[in-house]
């Protein structure tokens, strides 16, 4: 763990970091809707949210390489105690099944999270770019920073 000047540092150079990726990027959108005159804030917020998909891929490969699953009787045991290896009524088999469902069970809460927030920010990122598209920067930042106080 941290102590706590080099947690609060850090903390406070992630909010800066945050703040300067979110004025780059709705200058960058309304460069876009100005300079090359392509207002179509729905396709543009369809292409940027479509974007995500490409981190599925980099944590099922994280996955796969950080915590893959136990394959035979040694790997499973490895960890366990000597009151654990005793315990019959729970063997090494029905533990890993055990934790392999709860892993499941925990992504499928995951996918439907997901899925039930979607829609909401597709279209709060949908609405944020049709105001770039009719304000300036400034406008936009204060009216997004004051309405989610």
């Amino acid at each position: 763990t941290m102590p706590g000047s080099s947690a609060w540092t850090l903390g406070v150079v992630l909010v800066i970091a945050v703040a300067l990726i979110w004025s780059a990027s709705t200058v960058l959108v309304q460069a876009i809707f100005s300079t090359l005159e392509f207002e179509r804030p729905v396709f543009l917020t369809y292409v940027a949210n479509s974007c995500f998909v490409i981190l599925l891929p980099i944590k099922a490969l994280r996955s796969a390489v950080y915590d893959p699953p136990a394959t035979g009787l040694l790997d499973q045991t490895a960890a366990l105690t000597p009151a654990e290896e005793l315990d019959e009524a729970t063997g090494p088999t029905e533990r890993g099944a055990a934790e392999r469902a709860s892993r499941r069970s925990a992504r499928l809460a995951a996918v439907r999270g997901a899925l039930a927030l979607c829609p909401v920010w597709f279209a709060a990122n949908v609405t944020y770019n049709v105001s770039l598209a009719h304000t300036t920067v400034t406008t936009s930042t204060v009216l997004a920073s004051s309405s989610a106080a």
